[in-house]
């Protein structure tokens, strides 16, 4: 292989190693469906503090405001959790469906660019094996003489 060629070929790796490869690596150490439940799982935490911090704020502006707070467990169900736990099964399912849709698609990209970057190896290193085997043909040739 031309020297010219394995230079370009190099720095396409360099470039790739140095951009991407460390997390894409990372992201395909998994496998896909474990990979988004793992994002789906921290998405679904998530989207639980945020409505849980919003149900609090909530019961603090009602007492603030002088509202009747209900003293027992059942009444505090009926007026706070409830309403936020359909609050939260409507939010947790719509970021599940949006982080799945996310996730599925930054791991396929990841695969793609590993199997880009392979490919770059192996042309890079089946150009130093023919080039090995020149170099072999010519020193044959030379003791010959």
């Amino acid at each position: 292989m031309v020297e010219k060629e394995k230079v370009i070929l190099m720095t396409k790796l360099a470039i790739k190693d140095k951009n991407t490869m460390k997390e894409d690596r990372m992201i395909t150490s998994y496998y896909i469906e474990d990979y988004i439940y793992m994002n789906n799982f921290w998405s679904r935490i998530s989207v639980l503090v945020v409505v849980a911090i919003i149900a609090v704020i909530d019961v603090l502006w009602q007492i603030e405001r002088g509202g009747e707070i209900p003293l027992t467990f059942s009444g505090l169900m009926e007026k706070f959790g409830l309403p936020y736990l359909g609050v939260f099964v409507i939010s947790a399912s719509i970021f599940t469906i949006i982080s799945s849709i996310a996730y599925r698609k930054r791991y396929i990209a990841a695969e793609k660019r590993i199997k880009e970057y392979d490919q770059i190896l192996k042309t890079l290193n089946k150009g130093d094996e023919l080039e090995e085997e020149e170099v072999d043909d010519f020193d044959r040739e030379n003791i010959n003489d």
